[in-house]
C-alpha cells in the first residue's frame, strides 16, 4: 500500500505543482471533493493560497482518495529524515480499522474517543465508520471525537479529514475545539467541554527509539517525562511505551485503549518498569499481530489492549514476559510447560556464559591476521556460526570494517598489545558452545578443542569442571539446539530480533534455561550430535538434526508431535544462509 500511495501521490505532485505536504493536501481535498469552506480554512490556518485558483486539478487517484487518505498524504510528502527523527509513520486506514474493530468487539461502541498522537486522524475516521456501522448518528459519533498532536499541521489535516467525513454524512461539524496541538507525554490541556475520560483511547504514538539516532531525549525533556511517570521513564524506554501511561490517564473507568505498539515494548528489559506501571492501572486484554508490510519503516508492531476497571487491577500479570506471551499465542507459536521443569535446575548451573564486549573487539583488532596459523586460536563472528559447527575458513567474513577469509588471533601480539585482552582469550581456550544472539534459534557452533575466540556479539558456554552433574559441551548444544527450549525462548523473546520470525536473547538469560529431566537422555542425544557434527555436508547435518529432534524432546518429556514440526522449520531456515553464495 505504501508504494502505491507513493507512486500515486508523484504522479500528483507532478500534475498539480504543489510544493509542500500542506498544499498537497489542499489539493487532493479540494480534488476529492472535501467540503469547500473546509478546504479553505485548512489554506489558511496553515498559511497556503487557496488551491485550484486558475485551473482545474486532475482527477485523485483511488488510492489517494477520501478523507482518511489526506493524513498518508501528508506523512508521505514529509521529508524522510524528519519522518525518521519524530516517528511520522501515519496508518493506513485498513489498519487503523483493524484495530478499531478489534477493540470494540470487546468493549462495545464507545461513545467516546481519543487519539493523543492524531496524526492524520485514521483511528478517528475508523472509529465514526465502526459507530456509524453499528447504527449511531452521525451528529452525536463525530460530536464524541477527539485528538491531539505535537504537529499543528497534523491537527489541522485531522480537522480537515473530519470535517470531509461528517459532510459526507450530512452533518456539519467543526471538530476543531475538540483537536488540539499538544504533546500528550507532557500533559494535554483541558480540552473545552471534555469528558473526565474517554471511553477509549486509541491511536499509533510515535516510535521513539532511545538506544541510538536523532530521536534520542534530551535532558530536558527527559527531565519532563520523569517528573510526570517516574522510575517508569527513566533509561531507554520508548515514547510509545510511555503513551500507554499517557492514554491511561485520559480513559475512564471502565474504559478501553488500544495503541500501536512497537514489538520491543514486550520484551526490552528498559520498558520493564513501563509495564509493571500499567499493570497496576489496567489489565492486559490481549496483544494483537496486526502482520508486517503496514509500514514503510523498519520496525515491527503490535497492538496493546488494555481494559481500564472501575477500580485497581489485581497484578495478575505481574510477569512481564506475560506481554510476550500474549503475542506468541496470537502468533501461533507452540506453547511449553515451564512450570514441570523448574525443579531440574538451569543451565548455570553446569556451566558458565561469557560475551565479549567493547573493549575486547578494540583490543582483538592489531593481533588478528589472515589464512590458518598452527597453534594461534580461530577468530569467528556471528557469520561463522553454523549448526553444530563453526564455519571458519569455508566462508568470508567481516571484522574491524574489514573481509577476512580465516581469522586468527596473533597471541604474542595480543599480550604486547594488550595483556588484559590476552588474559580474556586465554581463558577462552578450552571446550564451549559459540552461541549466537539473534536467528529463528539458539544457533551453536560446538568447539570440542577449544581453540575459538567468540568475536561480539557472540556468547561462549562453557562446562563447568567437576561434580556429579559435569557436562560436555555436546551436552549443552542439546539443551540449546532443543525444540522445547527454543519454543520456550520463541515465547519469552518473540519480535525481539530483526524479524517476525526472529529473536535476540540476552546472554544472561542463557543461564536461565532449564535442563533436562533424563540424565540417560540427554547423554544419547549429545553423543548423536557429537557425530552429526563430523558430517561435512550442511544439508546432511541439518537433516539428521531435524531427525533428532523427538529424542530432544523426550529428554525433557515433552510430545514431538507439534513441536518437532515448528522446530524443523525454523532448523531448516537456519541453514539456507550457509548455503547460499559461497563454500559451504
Amino acid at each position: 500500500m505504501i508504494a502505491a500511495e507513493r507512486a500515486a501521490l508523484a504522479a500528483w505532485r507532478a500534475a498539480t505543482g504543489a510544493e509542500s505536504p500542506a498544499e498537497l493536501v489542499a489539493a487532493v481535498a479540494r480534488a476529492g471533493g472535501a467540503p469547500d469552506v473546509a478546504v479553505q480554512e485548512f489554506c489558511a490556518s496553515v498559511g497556503i493560497a487557496r488551491p485550484g485558483a486558475g485551473g482545474v486539478h486532475p482527477r485523485v487517484p483511488d488510492v489517494l482518495g477520501g478523507p482518511a487518505a489526506l493524513g498518508m498524504v501528508h506523512q508521505t510528502a514529509l521529508p524522510r529524515t524528519g519522518r525518521r527523527r519524530g516517528g511520522v509513520f501515519y496508518t493506513p486506514r485498513g489498519l487503523a480499522r483493524t484495530v478499531v474493530d478489534r477493540a470494540i468487539s470487546a468493549a462495545g461502541v464507545p461513545g467516546t474517543a481519543c487519539d493523543p498522537a492524531v496524526g492524520g486522524g485514521a483511528f478517528l475516521l475508523a472509529v465514526a465508520d465502526a459507530a456509524v456501522t453499528a447504527g449511531r448518528d452521525p451528529a452525536v459519533v463525530v460530536a464524541g471525537l477527539w485528538g491531539a498532536d505535537i504537529d499543528p499541521v497534523a491537527v489541522e489535516v485531522s480537522r480537515l479529514a473530519l470535517r470531509w467525513w461528517a459532510a459526507d454524512h450530512g452533518v456539519d461539524d467543526d471538530p476543531a475545539g475538540r483537536l488540539v496541538v499538544a504533546d500528550a507525554l507532557a500533559g494535554i490541556p483541558t480540552w473545552r467541554d471534555a469528558p473526565a475520560g474517554f471511553d477509549l483511547v486509541v491511536g499509533n504514538p510515535p516510535f521513539l527509539s532511545q538506544l541510538r539516532g536523532r530521536a534520542v531525549r534530551t535532558e530536558g525533556r527527559r527531565a519532563v517525562l520523569v517528573e510526570r511517570f517516574g522510575p517508569a521513564a527513566g533509561g531507554y524506554v520508548d515514547d510509545a511505551a510511555l503513551f500507554l501511561l499517557a492514554a491511561l490517564d485520559l480513559t475512564a473507568a471502565g474504559g478501553s485503549v488500544a495503541l500501536l505498539q512497537p514489538v520491543s515494548v514486550l520484551t526490552a528489559e528498559h520498558a520493564e518498569g513501563t509495564r509493571a506501571a500499567v499493570e497496576r492501572r489496567a489489565v492486559l486484554r490481549e496483544v494483537g499481530d496486526p502482520g508486517t508490510g503496514w509500514f514503510d519503516a523498519s520496525v515491527e508492531v503490535c497492538t496493546v489492549h488494555l481494559d481500564v476497571p472501575a477500580e485497581a487491577p489485581e497484578a495478575s500479570y505481574g510477569a512481564s514476559k506475560s506481554w510476550a506471551d500474549r503475542l506468541a499465542e496470537a502468533r501461533g507459536l507452540p506453547a511449553v510447560d515451564v512450570a514441570a521443569w523448574t525443579s531440574r535446575g538451569s543451565l548455570g548451573d553446569v556451566a558458565r556464559v561469557t560475551s565479549a564486549f567493547r573493549d575486547q573487539y578494540y583490543g582483538l583488532v592489531p593481533a588478528v591476521t589472515d589464512g590458518p596459523r598452527p597453534g594461534q586460536p580461530r577468530l569467528i563472528t556471528v557469520g561463522s556460526v553454523g549448526l553444530l559447527r563453526d564455519e571458519h575458513g569455508r566462508r568470508p567474513v567481516r571484522f574491524a570494517r574489514r573481509r577476512w577469509a580465516a581469522p586468527t588471533v596473533d597471541l604474542e601480539v595480543l599480550e604486547a598489545t594488550s595483556p588484559r585482552v590476552a588474559a580474556w582469550v586465554r581463558g577462552l581456550l578450552h571446550p564451549k558452545v559459540v552461541v549466537a544472539p539473534q536467528g529463528r534459534l539458539l544457533t551453536c557452533a560446538v568447539d570440542p578443542d577449544g581453540t575459538i575466540v567468540p568475536s561480539v556479539p557472540l556468547s561462549a558456554v562453557s562446562p563447568l569442571e567437576g561434580g556429579h552433574d559435569a557436562v560436555s559441551p555436546w551436552h549443552l548444544a542439546a539443551v540449546l539446539l532443543s525444540p522445547p527450549v527454543s519454543a520456550l525462548v520463541a515465547r519469552r523473546y518473540v519480535g525481539s530480533g530483526l524479524g517476525p520470525e526472529t529473536l535476540r536473547l540476552p546472554a544472561r538469560a542463557l543461564r536461565d534455561l532449564p535442563l533436562p529431566g533424563h540424565r540417560a537422555r540427554w547423554d544419547r542425544v549429545a553423543a548423536n550430535l557429537a557425530d552429526l557434527a563430523t558430517l561435512d555436508n550442511p544439508r546432511r547435518r541439518t537433516e539428521d538434526l531435524v531427525v533428532a529432534g523427538t529424542p530432544m524432546c523426550r529428554m525433557y518429556d515433552v510430545d514431538a508431535a507439534e513441536l518437532v514440526p515448528w522446530w524443523a522449520e525454523r532448523v531448516r531456515a537456519t541453514l539456507r544462509p550457509l548455503t547460499g553464495p559461497g563454500p559451504g
